[in-house]
């Protein structure tokens, strides 16, 4: 890519000068006045219904063409860098497309000045895809030529290629997502994708060994949610992702345009995301929510306030019950008896559960750390009930072995550490086994 020292220059009066927002294509065109407001309004309608791209969606309707959009494409990509301000990118914009000329050769003609970029992979995540070994320099190439040339995410380029899986792509979106939040480091990422090729296991499950023990909030936890809700597709989620990383966008005006997910069912995803990281939902049952939410008319606001009013064992054992009753800490004829009560009684289930229950609320503090590891995928359902197991006595091979190794494992859960620290103890110690 051809990298140019941008002056100063008025231009459109469609965007301030000092804006950091990238403009979006459909913007840029109406900037530039290739098209026409009204244009971009219908096409985003249609856009949205057939859940294709606006540049494809204008080229169908014949109000754009390959090189037009081409160049509206470039022209992002010089403002997403900062390589020229918004200004200049719309007045170069014009000028090549009404003189049908290159984005490069536009931008010289305006006077601006030309430096060649020595960085064959500056795009992130292309290098990252290097990095990692997932594919060969040349494989890349290839694919990032049909990527332009058909107008889709290099990603899903390389997997319709069969180049690469679904789930390995997710681990690559997934690293470069935590590495632009400064969740996790370049290094880490590098070192745990490796290891995620390697043994088929999402990245997440590699983290805990460089000391990452809970991840934070991110676009991409949103999208998981709205994914098991149902509202978006794996390949739409990924796609979202994708686009959203490398045009440094928001992932959520992505699946507007693309994905048919309207704004109220995104601000609702946040909302429970926000329920989530504060350590009062597990994944599962949010999306459980959102799509109730959706499709019977829940007022989330209101149950989320009588959820707060029942207490936080309550809610914890009513959302975690498949995982008790793997570890053995509730039983299937527990669950019938209390729900009997609770049907009769008109009291909650997860309230009768405890009453009718000899449960140790440090096992239950634990089984809801796992559970919130399970939902960042750190670890898996099977690793975490194996862990679990050991931890509160119920494998019975375990039982077998001395006392001091039991000591060993279990000590953690009955000192001063946090429930993050001792359970990320025990699953390193299964991990070296």
């Amino acid at each position: 890519m051809t990298k140019f020292a941008a002056n100063q220059a008025n231009g459109a009066k469609s965007f301030s000068a000092t804006s950091t927002k990238v403009p979006r294509i459909g913007e840029l065109l109406v900037a530039a006045n290739i098209i026409k407001p009204g244009v971009l309004n219908e096409s985003l309608q249609i856009a949205k219904t057939s859940r294709t791209l606006i540049g494809r969606t204008l080229i169908s309707l014949g109000q754009l063409d390959e090189h037009k959009l081409q160049v509206a494409l470039d022209i992002q990509t010089l403002i997403r860098e900062r390589t020229v301000n918004t200004q200049s990118g719309i007045q170069a914009l014009s000028l090549a497309c009404n003189s049908r000329i290159s984005a490069n050769d536009a931008l010289q003609k305006l006077g601006l000045h030309v430096q060649e970029e020595t960085n064959t992979h500056k795009n992130s995540f292309a290098q990252l895809i290097i990095d990692s070994g997932l594919v060969t320099a040349q494989v890349l190439a290839s694919a990032e030529q049909q990527s332009i040339e058909n107008n889709l995410p290099l990603g899903r380029c390389l997997v319709v290629n069969r180049y690469t899986t679904q789930n390995r792509l997710e681990s690559l979106l997934s690293a470069q997502s935590l590495i632009r939040e400064n969740q996790i480091t370049q290094e880490q990422a590098l070192k745990a994708l490796k290891l995620s090729i390697v043994n088929r296991e999402p990245i997440e499950h590699f983290l805990i060994q460089f000391g990452v023990q809970q991840l934070g909030e991110s676009d991409k936890r949103v999208l998981d949610l709205l994914s098991l809700a149902g509202f978006i597709s794996p390949t739409g989620k990924l796609t979202a992702l994708e686009i959203g990383l490398t045009e440094e966008r928001a992932c959520f005006d992505i699946l507007t345009e693309t994905e048919m997910v309207g704004r109220d069912v995104i601000d609702k995803a946040l909302t429970l995301q926000v329920q989530i990281l504060a350590g009062n939902l597990t994944l599962k049952y949010a999306a459980k929510l959102l799509k109730k939410s959706h499709t019977e008319g829940l007022d989330l606001q209101t149950f989320l306030a009588q959820m707060a009013g029942k207490g936080k064992y309550v809610n914890q054992i009513e959302q975690i019950i498949d995982l008790l009753l793997d570890i053995g800490i509730l039983a299937e004829q527990n669950i019938t008896a209390s729900n009997e009560i609770a049907t009769a009684t008109g009291r909650n289930l997860g309230d009768v559960l405890l009453e009718q229950n000899d449960i140790n609320t440090a096992h239950l503090d634990s089984a809801w750390q796992a559970q919130r590891m399970i939902d960042d995928k750190m670890i898996s359902f099977e690793y975490a009930c194996k862990a679990l197991r050991k931890l509160v006595g119920t494998d019975k091979e375990y039982q077998t072995n001395t006392q001091e190794e039991l000591q060993q494992i279990t000590q953690p859960a009955l000192s001063a550490f946090a429930p993050e620290t001792w359970l990320t103890r025990i699953t390193k110690k299964l991990f070296n086994k």
